[in-house]
């Protein structure tokens, strides 16, 4: 077995709140190994994507028996508004929206192996056009003279996407499983137009749709729908001017 890099870490850093945290980390061979670390706030439910302070240039790798830091000069770790988004999947078809921006990144790299993809998995994805197409997670024999040496990869791997947080996309699951994405906080506006619009729900939270939809409701026209995988709700504006949505949608507004 290689010997292992061990680190000397606070994190997060901040007067008053640091934690020291001595970590161990093995490497199935001795090369220099890019590291990413996460933290899990139990207080939020946020969990922060770490970034280290190190030498500009230069990222935190796997070194071959190695000590980095210690408990007078520890390696820190700060966190910024980097998140990893929690989004549940159930099996088969699942709308799922993102509350995270995720930086333009390769396939492969955004839909990593943080998630327990299974093969026949898929999400559909826009084309510039408006148009959709489906990649899927496949398992492939790169030589045919070992056919028990299988690699998994994502169709496409290798090609830059971006996840909008303004939009909604169709993922496929084989199974329930937890999916892990990351990218940056997105508070921003989403311009609704007229006729159907794809929405994402950039919300962290999830709240009735009384709360949610506040804001449109009062901007909103009669007749206005907004409809989730299953469910659906109308706003109704009445003589007086009272607004309600009214219909089978309405709590735990995703």
């Amino acid at each position: 077995m290689p010997f292992p890099t061990t680190f000397h870490t606070v994190t997060p850093s901040g007067t008053g709140n640091d934690g020291l945290a001595y970590l161990t980390v093995y490497n199935i061979d001795h090369s220099p190994t890019e590291l990413f670390f996460e933290f899990y706030d139990a207080s939020t439910g946020y969990i922060h994507k770490l970034l280290p302070i190190v030498a500009e240039g230069v990222g935190l790798v796997f070194k071959y028996d190695t000590v980095i830091g210690s408990t007078t000069e520890p390696q820190l770790f700060f966190a910024n508004n980097h998140f990893v988004q929690t989004i549940q999947l159930q099996k088969g078809w699942n709308w799922v929206s993102f509350n995270v921006a995720p930086s333009d990144m390769k396939i492969k790299d955004l839909l990593n192996n943080a998630t327990k993809w299974e093969v026949g998995d898929g999400v559909e994805i826009d084309k510039a056009d408006g148009s959709q197409y489906l990649i899927t997670y496949k398992a492939v024999v790169p030589d045919f003279t070992k056919p028990t040496v299988v690699d998994y990869l994502w169709d496409c791997g290798d090609s830059i996407i971006n996840f909008d947080p303004h939009l909604m996309y169709r993922f496929f699951s084989n199974s329930d499983k937890q999916a892990y994405v990351e990218g940056y906080y997105c508070p921003e506006d989403i311009t609704v137009h007229k006729g159907w619009n794809r929405l994402g729900y950039i919300s962290s939270l999830n709240l009735p749709i009384g709360n949610a939809m506040s804001l449109y409701a009062e901007m909103g026209s009669n007749g206005d729908i907004i409809k989730s995988q299953s469910e659906f709700a109308v706003l109704s504006v009445d003589a007086q001017g009272n607004r309600q949505w009214k219909g089978t949608l309405k709590g735990g507004f995703y």
